[in-house]
């Protein structure tokens, strides 16, 4: 619709070259089934995605009509163990990024703060909530504790 255009394109001139928008969740023409490409992905499978571009997840639905966790749509109200482990990964050589960017970027995943999909940029990625990143934070250590006790793994940070 052009309400969606001229929304998008407002939205393009308030970014001012940054690479982050959030799609508008009531945009029909962008998220209308027949515009997705779904990537089923089974057990083992191994996509790779250039982070730079658009995309977005959701979990699995392993749920049957007969499951006492689904609804008349077959909407899986309770997912039980892993749903999926992912990494959007962008990738540049080290040359294109300063000293200061790459000591940067170590810093924010040592906080668990989320940047750019730009490897030779060190700017948040969407609006950095604080309380978010110190909660993410809080989970990684968790994670950490309890994978020592259990079978010494470690979530890399």
């Amino acid at each position: 619709t052009s309400a969606c255009s001229s929304f998008y394109r407002q939205r393009l001139n308030e970014l001012k070259g940054d690479d982050w928008m959030e799609i508008d969740p009531n945009d029909s023409r962008l998220l209308d089934p027949n515009n997705i490409i779904s990537c089923l992905l089974g057990p083992g499978d191994l996509i790779l995605w250039d982070s730079r571009t658009v995309h977005c997840s959701f979990p699995g639905n392993n749920c049957s009509s007969k499951d006492k966790h689904s609804t008349s749509d077959n909407t899986c109200t309770s997912y039980r163990g892993l749903i999926r482990v992912g990494g959007l990964v962008s990738m540049m050589p080290k040359s294109q990024a300063t000293e200061e960017v790459i000591r940067g970027r170590i810093e924010a995943v040592k906080s668990s703060r989320t940047l750019t999909h730009w490897a030779n940029k060190c700017s948040p990625l969407g609006e950095e909530r604080e309380e978010e990143a110190s909660l993410e934070l809080r989970r990684v250590e968790l994670m950490n504790k309890l994978g020592s006790k259990n079978d010494n793994t470690k979530v890399l940070l």
